[in-house]
């Protein structure tokens, strides 16, 4: 099985955005699954599903790639979710070199990472479309493990110990700018 760490597919400010490659030893293109960590949108690290994505790629018929994205408060949203498209734009431009099929993309995330997840799945167009690299940011499937879906209405729909994860993921309480809340709602 081949496996790559540390490689780099974003630099921001500096900061280079890293992900974990595994891939079976098939000669086919296979399906890619991108894994998304968990953490509040303000903590946590790609190695969170590094067992799992070596588990699955060790089956023979998956590519898995665990990656990094930035984190709240000092980058809030759109930030992670821009992250995360420009790491499935960038999956697409390699799918050659990485061996995958560009046209069987998954995202699987929990918690934060499940959000993320979701947002992949539903947004047809890159929120930073000046860093778009010519390829779809959106996945062909999802799997979301406990991410919140809805940021709208946070008082009514979250527990309190939620809400400020939520405003350091947004950059600011909801009352202050509620159509931001709705747009980083999958």
């Amino acid at each position: 099985m081949l496996q790559l760490e540390n490689q780099i597919f974003a630099t921001h400010s500096g900061a280079a955005l890293t992900y974990d490659y595994f891939r079976s030893d098939s000669e086919e293109p296979l399906p890619l699954v991108v894994f998304l960590h968990g953490g509040g949108w303000i903590s946590g690290d790609k190695s969170h599903f590094r067992e799992e994505a070596e588990w699955l790629a060790g089956q023979g018929n998956w590519a898995c790639a665990c990656i990094s994205y930035r984190l709240a408060p000092l980058h809030p949203y759109p930030a992670a979710v821009q992250d995360a498209q420009f790491f499935v734009q960038f999956a697409r431009s390699e799918a050659d070199k990485l061996g995958i099929d560009p046209a069987r993309i998954a995202s699987f995330g929990s918690s934060a990472g499940g959000h993320l997840a979701a947002m992949l799945g539903l947004l047809e167009q890159p929120i930073r479309p000046e860093a778009a690299l010519g390829f779809s940011p959106k996945v062909n499937a999802v799997i979301d493990l406990c991410g919140i879906s809805d940021l709208t209405r946070p008082a009514d729909q979250h527990q309190p110990i939620a809400h400020g994860f939520l405003e350091e993921f947004a950059g600011c309480r909801y009352d202050e700018n509620p159509d931001l809340w709705k747009e980083a709602s999958p």
